[in-house]
Formats: structure tokens, C-alpha cells, sequence
């Protein structure tokens, strides 16, 4: 199909897509770092150093799928690309914690946890407001 504006509206959900990957990162990351009660001036340098290191690794990458691609075969890069994913999934399952709103004791790590969250109504299809209560979990 040549038409410009699907091309339009697909380069628009990447851009959205993009934005919630990393904005997600950073939320979960500031959640972290104050249930940890580590130093506020640690957050700054933190993420610079996760911008530099995305750099160096988007860098990396690159170099290895011409490799792969040049040596290997032309979908060389997808396959090394699913064995990063494969790796990294391996490593989330065993090494990362749940981040979970409550403590193995009951209790709750913040204040946070008792926020509105937003669903949606079955009836009306527009969103509401509900309060999660302990007896909802």
C-alpha cells in the first residue's frame, strides 16, 4: 500500500510507543529509589549514566547486526536480536524481585498504592474513577 498518511499514523504510534517505554522506565525507577530511600541527588546522575550507557549500547548493537548481517545472512540481526531477548528474559526471572505494591507482611510499601486507578465501564465504555481497597486484591 503507498499512502503517506498510514506512514504518518505509523510513525505516530512509534513515537507513542516510544515515549511509554521510557517513560514507564523512569516512573518505576523513581518509585524504586524513593521505596529504597536512597539519596535524591542520586536520581540525576542515574539517569545520565542510563542515557550514556543506552548510547554505547545502541552503538554496539548496530555493530553487531552489520556483522551478523554481512557474515551470517541477511536476518542474521533478527536472530541475534531474539537471542538477546531469550538472555535477558532468563536473567529477569531469576535475578529481579516482583514490584509489588505490598510488603510479604500485609503492609504497604507507599502512600501511592492508595491512589485512584483508572478503569473502564463496561456500560458507559468511558473511563472512571475507582478506589482500590485491600479488599479488592
Amino acid at each position: 500500500m503507498n499512502n503517506l498518511y498510514v506512514l504518518l499514523v505509523g510513525r505516530g504510534f512509534a513515537g507513542v510507543g516510544t515515549a511509554l517505554l521510557y517513560s514507564t522506565f523512569d516512573a518505576w525507577y523513581k518509585f524504586e529509589h524513593e521505596a529504597r530511600r536512597f539519596p535524591k541527588e542520586w536520581v540525576s546522575s542515574t539517569f545520565s549514566k542510563q542515557a550514556f550507557g543506552d548510547s554505547i549500547l545502541a552503538i554496539l548493537s548496530g555493530l553487531v547486526a552489520s556483522f551478523a548481517t554481512e557474515y551470517i545472512g541477511d536476518i542474521a540481526a533478527f536472530d541475534a536480536a531474539l537471542l538477546c531477548l531469550v538472555a535477558s528474559g532468563v536473567c529477569i526471572v531469576y535475578t529481579w524481585n516482583e514490584n509489588d505494591i505490598f510488603e510479604p507482611g500485609g503492609g504497604r510499601k507507599s502512600k501511592k498504592s492508595d491512589e485512584a486507578a483508572m478503569v473502564m465501564s463496561p456500560k458507559s465504555g468511558v473511563m472512571r474513577r475507582k478506589h482500590i481497597t485491600m479488599t479488592d486484591v
